[in-house]
Order: C-alpha cells, then sequence, then structure tokens
C-alpha cells in the first residue's frame, strides 16, 4: 500500500513523495505526487485517510480527495473538492477527521473555527462543493492562567472521539464538543515539568488519548476528561521537544527536538481503547 508523505509548499503548490515497501517490508520513494489550487503559499499540509486538507497564507483551505488506483498507487484530485472559507489570514494549525466529518482550523489572528465536511467524492467526481456552516470556538478567559493579555489558540486537533483539543496560551489544554462548546480545561504546567509552552500535540487513531510534548517531558491525556494518563520526561541537550508522530501500530512513538536528536519511545502496553476515562 502506498503512503504519500507531505514535502514542500510553496508559491500555491504542494509536493508529496510516495512511501511503498518491498516485499521484505523495507520502505523506498516509488514516486512524487502534486496539487496546485492555493494562489498564496501553503502554510498548513494534514492528511487524514483519503483526505487531504491544506491552508493557505490568505486564510483559504482546501480539502483534497486522496484514493488508489488500480494498480493500488496512491492517487491526488487535480483539484480541490471543497473549500472552507472564514479565515481572513494565515493559517497556521489545522485538523480534519473524518469519523465525526469535522475540520478544525486556526489562523494566525487568533481564530479557531470548526468546519462540517463532505465525504471524499468517487475517483473521478471532484465538483467543488458549497461551503458549510461554520462554527467560531470561543473561550472564557476568566479562567485563562493569568498574566495574558489575550487568548490565543495555538493548535488543534479534533478527534475520533468527537471532541476538540486545543492549546490556548501554550499553557492550557482546552476541551470542546464539535459544536464549539466547551467541556472542561486543564493547566498543564506542573504536568510538564515546569515547561512554560506546549509545543505540539497528538491523537490516537481511536480518539480517547492525545499526546502533548513541551520542554522535556511528554504527557498522554484522557481526550475528553484530561485526565493524565501517563508522563516521559527526556534528557536532551535543547530547549524543547518540537514533533510528535505515533505508529500506525501506536505501540512507538517518535519524539522530535529543537536540537536535532529524535528518541523513539516503545509502548507495548499501550492501547488507546483501555483508556479508563
Amino acid at each position: 500500500c502506498a503512503l504519500p508523505i507531505s514535502g514542500g509548499a510553496c508559491h500555491g503548490s504542494v509536493d508529496f513523495w510516495v512511501i511503498e515497501r518491498t516485499d521484505q517490508g523495507a520502505p523506498f520513494v516509488s514516486g512524487s505526487l502534486s496539487i496546485n489550487g492555493h494562489e498564496t503559499t501553503v502554510t498548513l499540509v494534514t492528511i487524514s485517510r483519503e483526505m487531504v486538507m491544506t491552508g493557505g497564507k490568505d486564510g483559504i483551505i482546501m480539502l483534497w480527495h486522496l484514493s488508489k488506483d488500480v494498480n493500488d498507487h496512491a492517487t491526488l484530485s487535480n483539484r480541490p473538492y471543497q473549500l472552507l472559507r472564514g479565515h481572513t489570514s494565515k493559517i497556521t494549525s489545522g485538523s480534519i477527521n473524518k469519523t465525526c466529518q469535522t475540520a478544525v482550523t486556526v489562523s494566525i489572528e487568533r481564530l479557531a473555527l470548526i468546519h462540517r465536511i463532505e465525504e471524499a467524492p468517487p475517483n473521478g467526481q471532484h465538483e467543488l462543493l458549497g461551503d458549510l456552516p461554520i462554527i467560531e470556538i470561543n473561550l472564557n478567559n476568566t479562567s485563562l492562567r493569568h498574566g495574558f493579555l489575550q487568548t490565543k489558540i495555538n493548535d488543534c486537533i479534533v478527534t475520533a472521539a468527537g471532541v476538540i483539543v486545543c492549546v490556548v496560551n501554550a499553557t492550557t489544554l482546552v476541551v470542546c464538543s464539535v459544536n464549539g462548546q466547551e467541556l472542561v480545561r486543564k493547566e498543564t504546567v506542573s504536568d510538564h515539568n515546569s515547561c512554560q509552552q506546549i509545543m505540539v500535540i497528538e491523537r490516537t487513531s481511536r480518539g480517547n488519548v492525545v499526546v502533548t510534548g513541551g520542554g522535556n517531558t511528554v504527557c498522554f491525556w484522557s481526550a475528553r476528561t484530561l485526565a493524565l494518563l501517563h508522563s516521559y520526561t527526556f534528557n536532551i541537550s535543547g530547549q524543547t521537544i518540537s514533533s510528535l508522530s505515533l505508529s500506525l501500530s501506536e505501540e512507538v512513538l517518535s519524539i522530535g527536538c529543537d536540537d536535532g536528536q529524535i528518541f523513539a519511545v516503545c509502548l507495548p502496553n499501550f492501547r488507546d481503547a483501555s483508556d479508563p476515562h
């Protein structure tokens, strides 16, 4: 099965490298794909099953159809099948989940929007769909950590469990419903070993657990209640953890740091479905 990996994004186009495996399991680059539709620089690319979401410096978000041809090779639609509007500036973060037909996007003007998305169309049918209603995420500033003059949503991730987890002011996690209603929030500085910022957030496939990284600590949280499930501390020479990636089996977590170090954590007893919260 071919796996597309996002590459460069500049001048409105995005390039992908297609990764396949030999009969012995060794990965190799079998080809490349590209899409071109944005009129400004592409600032966001995210892949979810048969959908690719791209966002531009002008605030426009596009959904593209990712599929397989008769030879089981990855293909991309030559034009987007849905546009998501509502932002007026650079898209900084985005997440999409087919199970709950929801996308959430964040732009540089601190605006977070929830979009209803359509199913990707069958092969060969890529008529552009009209915009669907959008919902803005509004947070209650009064209960946020003191010292911030403005509320800034740094990142959002929508899970298959039907909730959206937001990183706010890089210190607070907030869980919202797909209708934008705030459900629970948690200040995370003490859990991240006194780190002042959450730098990255990841999710598990079933959506019960989210993972955050910041400073030298990685934390696993219940996506619904924000109960702390697990935490790991690393001896890094740089300042912070900057990227997280769970393997498809969810038994290995890859951790990238700003100093170039990469850690791989084996999670043999970790099961998404076992989240007790």
